[in-house]
C-alpha cells in the first residue's frame, strides 16, 4: 500500500526529472499552483492530506509519465525512511498582502507557496516575503520574516500590524495602549505611527528574518 510520503516524494521527484518546482508542476498540468505546495500536504490539525487521483491523472499526461513509472518512484521512496516532521509555514509576499490578509497568513485567492520552519509552538506562525525596499536598511527585498499572531508583543519587538483599510505596516512597537498601537515604521525618514486599536484587523510579533 502506498504511503502518504511516498507518494508525495513520487510527485516531487518527477517535477525535479522535469527541472520543475512543486507548483510550477501542477500549473502544467492545468491546476491551481498551490495544490502540490507543502502547506497543502496536512491540514491545520496535522492530518494528512492526498493528492486527488484526478490531479495525478493531470500530472501524468502532462509530463508523458507512464504510471508504472511513477509507482516505482513512489515504491523506492516507501524503501527509505521518511524524514522527521517539519511544520510547514504559509509563505505569503507583501504584494499579496493588499489584496486581503488574516492574522494566519491566509489571502482571498490561497496562499501562494510555503516554506519549512522549526516549530514555534504557534498552528498560526506563518512567513512574509518583502518585496521592494520600503524595509531599508532593516529588510531587504527577498528577505522572509516568519510572523507569529499569539505571540505578545512588547516595546522595542518588531511586529507588522494589518489596518482594516489593508495596508500593511513593518517596524518597530514603540508603545501599546487599551486604544492604540504606536510603531516606529522601517524605512528611512520614517516617524512613529499611532494606529487605532479599532482600524487594527491584526498584529503580529516577528520572531525571526532571513538576512
Amino acid at each position: 500500500m502506498l504511503t502518504h510520503h511516498a507518494l508525495w516524494t513520487a510527485l516531487d521527484r518527477l517535477a525535479e526529472d522535469h527541472g520543475l518546482s512543486p507548483s510550477a508542476l501542477a500549473k502544467k498540468a492545468g491546476l491551481d499552483p498551490t495544490t502540490f505546495n507543502p502547506s497543502k500536504r496536512f491540514g491545520r490539525d496535522g492530518k494528512p492530506r492526498w493528492p486527488t487521483t484526478e490531479s495525478l491523472s493531470k500530472v501524468l499526461q502532462a509530463t508523458d509519465t507512464r504510471p508504472e513509472h511513477f509507482l516505482q518512484q513512489a515504491a523506492e521512496a516507501m524503501a527509505e525512511p521518511p524524514p522527521p516532521p517539519q511544520p510547514i509555514l504559509p509563505l505569503v509576499s507583501q504584494n499579496q498582502a493588499r489584496n486581503g490578509l488574516d492574522a494566519a497568513g491566509n489571502t482571498p485567492n490561497g496562499t501562494q507557496d510555503a516554506i519549512a520552519f522549526p516549530d514555534l509552538r504557534d498552528p498560526d506562525a506563518w512567513a512574509l516575503e518583502i518585496q521592494g525596499d520600503a524595509c531599508l536598511p532593516v529588510y531587504r527585498d527577498g528577505d522572509r520574516l516568519i510572523l507569529s499572531p499569539n505571540t505578545t508583543a512588547r516595546r522595542g519587538d518588531r511586529v507588522a500590524i494589518y489596518t482594516r483599510d489593508k495596508i500593511l505596516v513593518i517596524g518597530a512597537l514603540t508603545r501599546t495602549t487599551a486604544t492604540r498601537m504606536v510603531i516606529q515604521p522601517f524605512g528611512a525618514g520614517s516617524t512613529d505611527q499611532a494606529i487605532d486599536q479599532t482600524d487594527i484587523a491584526w498584529s503580529a510579533r516577528i520572531l525571526w528574518a532571513s538576512q
